[in-house]
C-alpha cells in the first residue's frame, strides 16, 4: 500500500479520536454544571476518617514483677450521624433510650462522620448491638485495669483515653504512653502491628501493701478511729514498700477522696515526735549533753516566758534522755530556748517545710512558723511539735537520719529515681541521739511480739490535738509513731498516723505505738517468706 492510499484512513482515525474526546470533554462540563449537587453527596460518603489514639499503655510493676496497672484489648462502638436517613428510626429510638449523650451529639451535630456511640463496651453488649442494627461499628481500644486496688492512692489512674490524670500514672504518663495514628479503617482492620515500650518498675511491695492495708483497715475498724496511714521504707536506699491508709469518714465514699494519697498530701501537727529532732539539734549546737540534769519542776504546769507549758506527767531534774523517753513538754521547751533561731535552721535542713521531691503529684510542702513571725509561744509550741505541721512521708524521710547513722536518705518509688543521701550529723552526736532514741530490750513491745527479738529497734511517739476554728480540742487528737527497726544489714523504718480514735485519754504510746509494732512483725515474717 502506497504512502497516497493510507492517508485518507488517517485523518478518518484522527477525526474519531477527535470526536470521542470532544463529546467527553463535553459531557464532563454538563456533569460539572448540571449535577453538581449529585457529586457532593457522593463524595461525602466517601471519606477516610483520620483518628489519633492512645493505642497502648505500659505496664507498672511492683518491686516482684507483679503487674500492679496493665492495659487489656476492648472494643468501642461508633456510628456516623451523617448516614442516618428517615428509615433510621428504629435506631434513633435505641440512641435515645440507651445512649442519650450519644443521641444528643448525633442531634446536635447531623452532618458529623464520626460519632462515639460507648467507649470500652463489654461483649454482651457488643453483640446485641450486632443484632440490633447494622448502622454500628466497632473499633479496638485499650482498658487500663488495676489487680492491687490497696494501692490505687499511688498509682493513680487514666481517663478513657489512656491519659494518666493521678497518681504514678500522671507522673510518667509520657513515659507510659506510645501514640498511635491510624485511619479508622485501619484501626478496624488492626492491620498496624504495636511495639510495646518499656513498662514502669516501682518499689512496692504489692503483697505487703495489700496485709498492711488489712493490718489499718482492721485498727481503724477496732480503735473507731477516723483514719490511719502507713508508710514503710528501706532505709539504705529509700524505697517505699508500702504506703498504706484507710479511712472511716463519710467523704472517703468520694472516689477523689479516696484517691488521694494521705500520706504526702496532708501535713498535721504531730507532737512529741519532734521532740526527737529538737533534741538532734541541741545535741549538734552542744547545747545540752546526753547526760545533762534538765529541771522540769516537779509540775504538769510551768510558766516560761510567762506562758504555761503544760505535760503530761510531773517530773523534778531527769536527764536529757528521760525528757525525750519521757515525753516532757517543760524539759523540752527550756532546751529549745537555748537554741533559739538555730531550731528552725535545723528543722529545715532535717527536711521540714520542704517536699522529700518523690515522684508522686500532689505532695505537700508542709509548714513551720518562720523567726520573724514568731510569738512568745512559737519556740515554746516548735520544741514539742506545734506550729510545724509534715506530712507522714516528711517525717519518715527525715527519721532516716536516725536509722542511717546522721544521713537523711530520700525516699523513691520508682527505681527510675537515683538513690540520694545527705550526711547531716556525724560522730558523737548523732550515736547519743541514736541512744537516747532506742527501746531498752526489756520493753514490753519484745515481750508481746515475738518477731521483734534480735531486732534493735529505735522511734518516737507523738499525740497532738487537733486544731479547730476555736482552739486546739484535746478531745480530737491525732497519734503517731515513727521508729526503725534494724538487724545486721537490714533498715526498715516504719511510720504510723492515727487520726481521732474514740478511745479516751489514750496517747500515742497506746494507738500508734501496737500499730507500728504489728506492723513490723508482719513485715519481719513477710521478709522471711520472701528470703526462703
Amino acid at each position: 500500500m502506497n504512502e497516497k492510499s493510507s492517508r485518507p484512513r488517517l485523518y478518518i482515525l484522527a477525526g474519531f479520536g477527535f470526536a470521542l474526546t470532544s463529546a467527553q470533554a463535553l459531557r464532563l462540563i454538563l456533569i460539572t454544571h448540571q449535577d453538581r449537587s449529585l457529586l457532593l453527596r457522593k463524595a461525602q460518603k466517601q471519606y477516610n476518617s483520620l483518628c489519633k489514639r492512645r493505642a497502648y499503655r505500659s505496664p507498672i510493676y511492683d518491686r516482684n514483677g507483679k503487674i500492679l496497672a496493665g492495659s487489656r484489648k476492648r472494643r468501642s462502638a461508633f456510628f456516623a450521624p451523617s448516614a442516618l436517613t428517615k428509615d433510621s428510626g428504629a435506631f434513633l429510638e435505641i440512641l435515645q433510650q440507651y445512649f442519650p449523650r450519644a443521641y444528643q451529639r448525633a442531634h446536635e451535630n447531623p452532618s458529623a462522620l464520626f460519632c462515639f456511640l460507648k467507649r470500652l463496651v463489654s461483649d454482651k453488649d457488643a453483640e446485641w448491638l450486632r443484632k440490633t442494627t447494622s448502622l454500628v461499628n466497632f473499633l479496638e481500644e485499650t482498658e487500663r485495669y488495676y489487680p492491687t486496688p490497696t494501692a490505687a492512692h499511688i498509682l493513680g489512674l487514666t481517663n478513657v483515653d489512656l491519659s494518666g490524670i493521678e497518681g504514678l500514672e500522671l507522673a510518667f504518663d509520657e513515659q507510659l504512653t506510645q501514640e498511635d495514628t491510624k485511619t479508622a479503617a485501619a484501626l478496624l482492620r488492626n492491620s498496624t502491628a504495636l511495639t510495646e515500650p518499656k513498662g514502669l518498675v516501682c518499689t512496692l511491695d504489692s503483697q505487703l501493701q495489700h496485709e498492711i492495708t488489712l493490718l489499718s483497715d482492721a485498727y481503724v475498724q477496732s480503735l473507731e478511729a477516723k483514719s490511719a496511714c502507713i508508710v514503710v521504707m528501706d532505709a539504705q536506699n529509700g524505697d517505699i514498700l508500702c504506703m498504706a491508709q484507710s479511712c472511716c469518714e463519710p467523704s472517703a465514699q468520694d472516689k477523689a477522696y479516696s484517691l488521694r494519697n494521705h500520706a504526702i498530701s496532708d501535713a498535721y501537727e504531730m507532737g512529741s515526735i519532734i521532740k526527737a529532732f529538737c533534741m538532734l539539734a541541741a545535741l549538734a549546737e552542744k547545747k545540752v549533753d546526753i547526760d545533762e540534769l534538765i529541771n522540769c519542776h516537779h509540775s504538769k504546769a510551768f510558766p516560761l516566758r510567762g506562758i504555761p507549758v503544760k505535760t503530761w506527767k510531773a517530773h523534778g531534774k531527769i536527764p536529757l534522755k528521760q525528757v525525750i523517753r519521757e515525753s516532757n513538754n517543760i524539759g523540752i521547751a527550756q532546751i529549745a530556748l537555748k537554741l533559739d533561731k538555730k531550731l528552725y535552721d535545723h528543722y529545715r535542713q532535717i527536711g521540714f517545710g520542704n517536699p522529700t521531691g518523690i515522684r508522686l503529684p500532689g505532695e505537700a510542702c508542709g509548714f513551720i512558723t518562720p523567726p520573724q513571725a514568731w510569738s512568745r509561744q512559737s519556740l515554746l509550741s516548735l520544741s514539742y511539735g506545734y506550729e510545724i505541721s509534715t506530712t507522714l512521708l516528711q517525717v519518715t524521710a527525715a527519721w532516716s537520719i536516725f536509722a542511717q547513722r546522721g544521713t537523711r536518705v530520700k525516699p523513691r518509688i520508682t527505681f527510675q529515681e537515683s538513690v540520694e543521701r545527705m550526711p547531716l550529723y556525724e560522730g558523737k552526736v548523732i550515736e547519743d541521739a541514736r541512744e537516747i532514741v532506742r527501746y531498752e530490750s526489756s520493753h514490753p513491745l519484745f515481750k508481746k511480739w515475738q518477731e521483734l527479738h534480735g531486732w534493735d529497734i529505735f522511734g518516737k511517739t507523738g499525740t497532738a490535738n487537733i486544731l479547730e476554728s476555736t482552739g486546739y480540742n484535746p478531745e480530737r487528737n491525732a497519734y503517731t509513731f515513727v521508729g526503725n527497726i534494724e538487724k545486721e544489714n537490714v533498715n526498715y523504718i516504719i511510720s504510723v498516723h492515727v487520726r481521732e480514735s474514740n478511745k479516751k485519754g489514750a496517747y500515742a504510746a497506746s494507738i500508734a505505738l501496737p500499730l507500728f509494732a504489728e506492723t513490723a512483725a508482719r513485715l519481719i515474717r513477710h521478709t522471711d517468706r520472701r528470703t526462703r
